[in-house]
């Protein structure tokens, strides 16, 4: 995990923010207009994997210049998007998130 750090470190010069990201090529529907939102047609479904990559804020790294955190945002005009998998940037939020985490770490780095 030190090297997502490292590389967010290094890539910070490309502009004024560097922001953790997941790709994820889901279907995504949009219950206002009661249709699969990334598909040209509701009635054609592609493979995932041919779906456009959507970019999902993981909320693992947060880097900004100070100017951008004094205007009240975390990521700037020109952000670098870090792009980190689902175990390395797996976020807790409830405690189906936490058993989740804890099942990871005990199959892998136990």
């Amino acid at each position: 995990f030190a090297d997502n750090y490292n590389d967010a470190v290094e890539s910070f010069s490309e502009g004024d923010s560097v922001v953790s990201v997941s790709v994820q090529q889901e279907f995504i529907w949009d219950k206002n207009l009661n249709r699969i939102k990334n598909t040209k047609d509701n009635l054609i479904w592609p493979r995932t994997q041919d779906l456009e990559e959507q970019y999902i804020i993981n909320n693992a790294i947060f880097l900004a210049k100070r100017e951008v955190y004094e205007k009240g945002n975390r990521i700037g005009r020109i952000p670098r998007l870090l792009e980190m998998n689902k175990v390395e940037s797996w976020d807790v939020d409830t405690e189906e998130d936490f058993l989740i985490a804890e099942t990871i770490y005990d199959r892998l780095y136990r």
